[in-house]
C-alpha cells in the first residue's frame, strides 16, 4: 500500500542522497536540480496532479501493485494537497488536515513564517560529502525532456536506480522513478508433509515507485488557502468549529488559543 505522500516533490529531496561526478559536471547537475526545486518553491497560482504507482517484480507467483492520484495547489508559501480521501492545507496562519473518511480535522496554528517547502539546495549541499562515492550519474535529453539518472550497486543506500525527468525550459518535473530491493515476505516458512516447518532462505525482490507530474495549470482563485473555508471561530463557545463542506467534522486542535 502506498503511504500518503503530502509533498511528493519533497521526495526529490529525500532521494538525492549523493552523487558521483565521474561522468558529468557535478555543479551543473546541482544547478539543474536547484532550478527544478525553485519552480515549485517560488510558484504562484500553480496546480498539478501526481500519479503515484508502486509495483514489484514477480517472485513465487506473487507481486505488488498500487496506484494513487494526488492533487496539488501552490501559491507562494501556501500549499494544498488532496490524496486518498485526505486534504492538507497550509497557509501563513494555519495548517489543517481533513480526514474525510473519518470526518475529523487536525488544526494547528503556524508559529513562525513558513520556510522553504522543497529545500533541495540545502540538502544536496549538506549531504554531498557523505554520499559522494555511491552513485554514478548520467544526464541526457530527448523529446523535449531532460533526464538525470542515478545508478548504484552499493548496499549502503536504499535506492538502486533513480531517474528525475523534467521539462528543461521551465524546469517542471515530469516524472520521478526509483527502484530498490526488499526481502520477499512469504512468512519465511516452508511447510512439509509431516507438519514440520523450516525457514526459507531470504529472497530479495525489486520494487519500483513511479510518480508522473501532469496537468499543470493556473488556479482561478486562492480559495483553497482560505482557512475560513475549513474552520471558523465560535465566539460563543470560544472554540474553533468546522465550516463549509466540513461542517460536523470533529476538530482536534493544538497550538491554538481559544481566547
Amino acid at each position: 500500500m502506498i503511504k500518503k505522500i503530502w509533498l511528493v516533490p519533497f521526495l526529490l529531496v529525500c532521494i538525492v542522497t549523493g552523487t558521483a561526478a565521474q561522468n558529468v559536471n557535478l555543479q551543473e547537475i546541482k544547478n539543474k536540480l536547484y532550478l527544478v526545486n525553485k519552480s515549485f518553491d517560488s510558484a504562484q497560482y500553480l496546480a498539478f496532479d501526481v500519479e503515484i504507482q508502486f509495483s514489484s517484480d514477480t517472485v513465487n507467483g506473487h507481486f505488488e501493485t498500487d496506484f494513487q492520484t494526488a492533487n496539488y495547489a501552490m501559491h507562494k508559501r501556501n500549499i494544498y494537497v488532496n490524496v486518498g480521501g485526505t486534504e492538507f492545507m497550509q497557509n501563513e496562519l494555519f495548517s489543517i488536515t481533513a480526514y474525510n473518511n473519518e470526518q475529523t480535522m487536525m488544526v494547528n496554528r503556524q508559529k513562525k513564517k513558513n520556510s522553504s517547502f522543497f529545500p533541495l539546495k540545502e540538502f544536496v549541499d549538506s549531504t554531498l560529502n557523505y554520499f559522494s562515492n555511491y552513485y554514478t550519474i548520467t544526464n541526457d535529453s530527448a523529446n523535449h525532456t531532460e533526464y538525470i539518472d542515478f545508478v548504484t550497486d552499493s548496499a549502503n543506500v536504499l535506492y538502486k536506480t533513480m531517474r528525475i525527468s523534467f521539462e528543461p525550459r521551465h524546469h517542471l518535473l515530469s516524472r520521478i522513478e526509483m527502484s530498490f530491493l526488499q526481502p520477499f515476505n512469504n512468512e519465511d516458512v516452508k511447510t512439509t508433509g509431516d507438519s514440520t516447518s523450516t525457514a526459507m532462505p531470504a529472497v530479495m525482490v525489486k520494487k519500483y515507485i513511479q510518480m508522473d507530474f501532469k496537468n499543470y495549470h493556473f488556479l482561478q482563485n486562492l480559495d483553497l488557502f482560505d482557512q475560513t473555508k475549513y474552520i471558523f471561530y465560535d465566539r460563543q463557545r470560544k472554540e474553533y468549529t468546522a465550516a463549509g463542506k466540513y461542517l460536523g467534522y470533529k476538530i482536534y486542535a493544538s497550538s491554538i488559543s481559544n481566547e
